[in-house]
């Protein structure tokens, strides 16, 4: 009980010190000036490590107030994801699938009614290849001209015979008879997969933030076109 009162005394008393203390000053105050400069290393240092140790705590205190619910995490690779959850004062963890897996395939399965994603996708993908989008982030943020475009642009078509399109923004499109998706809204699918995930791992909680991985060579337009796909995941 007596740290806050300290740490409060401090910020009235000594504001340039704690400043100081914490980093956010670049120059020492004047204070401060004969401790440092003086050749009696014992009272420096002294009064050095309570300053530092007072913005320590102030900084400890400060925490909580900033960090006021969950923080989830996806890691969105071409074949496979994982989803994370950050609590408050505890470090991350990485959740478990529906198999109790960490680390799940990505793959969206239209086949049915209702989707199904990871394993389960790959299970159904042979009722239906054209209808169990893989291997998607590949094409997030292209820009393609025509089909022959995303013929080229896509993988083998012996081994993934999928109906191919181009949208009016040149965006990859997975066609599926009357029905159809860009590459962005099947991001967004399994995104949302992949958040509900992190959340049932938080029993409940307040989901403050999301952050979601790229990779390092990632462009501008690979990483506006995640951020379209979370945007439309809400």
């Amino acid at each position: 009980q007596a740290l806050p009162f300290c740490c409060a005394a401090l910020l009235a008393a000594r504001p340039c010190a704690a400043g100081f203390a914490l980093g956010l000053c670049p120059r020492p105050p004047p204070s401060l000036s004969p401790l440092l400069a003086s050749r009696r290393p014992p009272a420096a240092r002294r009064a050095m490590r309570r300053l530092r140790f007072l913005g320590t705590c102030l900084a400890l205190l400060a925490a909580p107030d900033r960090v006021c619910g969950f923080l989830i995490g996806v890691d969105l690779g071409s074949q496979f994801f994982k989803a994370a959850v950050v609590a408050p004062g505890k470090p991350f963890e990485v959740v478990h699938n529906q198999h109790s897996k960490r680390k799940t395939p990505t793959a969206v399965s239209f086949n049915e009614k209702v989707r199904s994603f990871g394993d389960d996708a790959l299970a159904s993908a042979p009722r239906g290849v054209p209808k169990t989008p893989m291997f998607f982030p590949l094409e997030l943020g292209r820009n393609l001209t025509g089909v022959a475009d995303a013929e080229r642009a896509w993988l083998p078509r012996r081994f993934y015979p999928y109906a191919l399109g181009v949208n009016q923004s040149g965006s990859l499109r997975f066609e599926m008879g009357d029905d159809g998706f860009t590459v962005e809204e099947v991001a967004a699918h399994l995104l949302s997969f992949a958040g509900g995930l992190a959340r049932e791992a938080t029993d409940g909680g307040t989901v403050s933030e999301t952050v979601l991985t790229v990779p390092s060579q990632a462009a501008f337009p690979q990483r506006r076109a995640l951020l379209a796909a979370a945007k439309i995941a809400g």
